[in-house]
């Protein structure tokens, strides 16, 4: 029997994996031979295997070896080989080497938050838990969030997170929640996870109105529930959230409760005002509030004017004005009439004082 002087294995190989087949020579071809083995270390016992009829060599087949958890590297096996009658023996050195093995996450997703809009930069421990079975392996981490990269960043070595600023959910194009891709690696291999960042909406903006005050005239005869003018005020939080909501509120402690103001910012008439003379005015101030209870006042002032005067119309039946009801045609009527009137009275005076009528010679001795 001749073995080899040793031979090299990586860890986590296959069970059942074949190291070396056992040849022998015996004169007495009829013999049957029977194998042993023992191991140095003892644990060598636990990921070899010697067949005892056939010498071959292999790991075991119910366990799998692993570099780092190995507490010799070398091993020796000594093979026995038996006809019944005498007995050898031979030595493999089996060497197990070390191979590079993958880092990896002990989840597929992380997630982390924090408000928008930060006046500092926030770091955040993700929680990540790295496993890598090569214990002396440097870990390293990148992550990509694609549009939105740069108001994120990852630490290299810890794998902290830290949130920049900036990140504005009022803009109405930031998405409450940005999906990362968080790649750790040993150098050659790595593993990959999704980090979900979820940016709060907080209520970092006051109302403000579209004018410092507001000033309105009002009959004193406008009825309960008329609308004379309105004001407004923006919020700049994402309208779509509460906190870009405002509605509107009158403080009247130092004038007549006499108004009053929709949610949507409409003045309206809220009792008479019929006691109030003209040049009566009202000063009281508004407020606006919006979702978060984030305030701001203005200033309105009311003057109540005279009545509004009554205008008393007649309602007649429409139709055609006839020819001679139309003021203009009785105007060139009356002097045409008159010309014609005139013309009149001079062909009488010429008839009568010439001779003439008609073309005829009525005194042809008067006229020759």
């Amino acid at each position: 029997m001749v073995l080899p002087s040793s031979t090299v294995i990586s860890e986590n190989s296959a069970k059942g994996l074949s190291i070396h087949q056992v040849n022998i020579t015996d004169m007495d071809t009829a013999d049957t031979h029977t194998f042993t083995s023992s191991y140095s270390p003892i644990e060598g016992a636990k990921y070899f295997d010697v067949d005892t009829i056939t010498g071959l060599v292999s790991t075991s087949t119910q366990n799998i070896i692993n570099y780092e958890s190995l507490n010799a590297t070398d091993f020796q096996i000594t093979i026995y080989v038996s006809d019944g009658i005498d007995i050898t023996s031979e030595t493999l050195n089996i060497t197990v080497e070390n191979e590079n093995e993958a880092p990896y996450f002990d989840k597929s997703i992380y997630a982390i938050s924090e408000d928008e809009d930060l006046s500092q930069e926030v770091e955040t421990d993700p929680g990540f838990v790295v496993t890598d079975p090569d214990t002396t392996s440097t870990l390293a981490y990148t992550m990509d969030c694609g549009a939105y990269q740069v108001y994120f960043s990852i630490n290299e070595t810890s794998g902290n997170v830290t949130l920049g600023t900036g990140y504005d959910l009022d803009n109405g194009t930031n998405p409450s929640t940005v999906s990362c891709t968080v790649v750790v690696t040993d150098g050659e291999l790595n593993d990959t996870a999704t980090l979900l960042i979820t940016m709060n909406q907080i209520n970092d903006n006051t109302p403000q109105f579209n004018s410092p005050t507001y000033t309105f005239n009002v009959s004193s005869d406008y009825g309960i529930g008329t609308l004379f003018g309105s004001i407004s005020a923006s919020d700049g939080d994402n309208s779509t959230h509460i906190f870009g909501t405002v509605s509107y509120s009158l403080n009247l402690s130092s004038a007549c409760d006499c108004f009053a103001v929709s949610n949507t910012g409409e003045l309206y008439v809220k009792q008479s005002l019929t006691s109030y003379t003209s040049g009566t005015t009202f000063t009281f101030t508004a407020k606006a509030t919006d979702g978060g209870n984030l305030q701001n006042n203005t200033t309105i002032t009311i003057i109540i004017n005279p009545q509004t005067a009554t205008t008393t119309t007649t309602t007649t039946t429409d139709r055609y004005i006839t020819f001679l009801e139309d003021p203009r045609n009785a105007v060139w009527l009356v002097l045409v009439g008159c010309a014609l009137l005139g013309f009149l009275v001079l062909m009488v005076y010429f008839t009568y004082t010439l001779g003439w009528l008609d073309g005829f010679c009525i005194d042809c001795t008067t006229r020759l």
